[in-house]
């Protein structure tokens, strides 16, 4: 073993990545195996004589896009089915079908197995688990100690360096968090919105659109009154252009997370499509100039009533203009 710089211990789907990219990184690396077969739990085996299948290989989790360049494996198209899987019960029951869409799937969820199931699986998914919760907390704690870094000796006197020493972090953890100092600023207003999606999957089916909607904005997963200390800062040390410019830019990734899930629940209405997108429009419209209108006011008043009047001149049809 003493010919070999790295040794990876498991053929699995992780160990093979490893060791090629420890191997491409010029380390003469071994991986070692104890089955017959590579690719762990992600491996097409004859586990029954006349039948080859994965063993657990039926979801594809989110992969780092620097270590699929690294593989090759950006350059390989991709299927991505509507069902991920199909989990059989007693007969006579309901299979649960596990739709890549969240909303398609809370509601097969609601359809076929009742409000029980979407609520057993609504907390499964909106509750972290104890390395999210440190996560989150770290995140935090790394905002708050940069916002009042940048109240006291202005945003372009301070260092990532001073930012992750005054934090007791690493500057590496700084940047697992915020990939420049002025995502700090940003972070509130970040493009992906995930937490949207799975906020609007869980609402009832019963409730209408505009509750839907408002009901899943007030899950909006950071503190306002850091969010207060990030709006002022940017009012100060970045261009009113560049802020409207990356609101813009939110306010597509509100539309599209909306659109979607209007899509999803209202499928069986006509020329759903169009409807969906002018919906998802004008909603996206009504949350972003809310928030505009919460800063040109210097951030005070009730960011909630806000968004709510402004999601109900929408509701009303732009009523005090008719």
């Amino acid at each position: 073993m003493s010919d070999y710089d790295a040794i990876v211990v498991g053929a699995g789907h992780n160990g093979l990545t490893a060791a090629v990219i420890l191997q491409q990184a010029g380390l003469r690396t071994a991986c070692l195996e104890a089955n017959t077969y590579t690719g762990g739990m992600a491996a097409t085996v004859e586990l029954i004589d006349g039948f080859r299948y994965e063993i657990a290989g039926s979801v594809q989790f989110p992969m780092p896009s620097q270590i699929a360049k690294e593989l090759g494996l950006d350059t390989l198209p991709t299927v991505d089915a509507e069902v991920m899987s199909v989990n059989l019960g007693d007969e006579g029951e309901e299979p649960m079908i596990s739709y890549r869409d969240p909303m398609q799937f809370m509601t097969h969820l609601a359809d076929k197995h009742g409000t029980n199931a979407v609520t057993g699986m609504a907390q499964m998914m909106s509750t972290p688990n104890l390395h999210e919760q440190r996560r989150r907390t770290t995140h935090e704690a790394l905002r708050r100690t940069a916002l009042a870094s940048f109240a006291r000796k202005g945003f372009a006197n301070v260092t990532v360096t001073e930012l992750a020493r005054e934090a007791g972090v690493t500057e590496r953890t700084f940047f697992r968090h915020f990939a420049t100092k002025e995502a700090v600023l940003f972070q509130d207003y970040e493009t992906q919105v995930e937490w949207l999606s799975a906020a609007l999957a869980q609402r009832p089916v019963s409730e209408s659109l505009f509750e839907a909607v408002l009901a899943s904005v007030a899950s909006f997963p950071h503190d306002l009154e850091v969010v207060r200390q990030a709006a002022t800062a940017r009012t100060e040390f970045i261009s009113a252009d560049r802020i409207a410019s990356h609101l813009r830019v939110v306010q597509s990734s509100f539309a599209g997370v909306i659109t979607d899930f209007i899509k999803c629940r209202y499928a069986e209405t006509p020329d759903i499509d169009l409807v969906a997108e002018v919906a998802g429009a004008a909603l996206a419209a009504a949350l972003v100039v809310a928030v505009e209108n919460w800063g040109r006011n210097g951030y005070a008043g009730d960011l909630g009533e806000l968004t709510a009047a402004a999601v109900n001149l929408v509701r009303s049809g732009l009523a005090p203009l008719t």
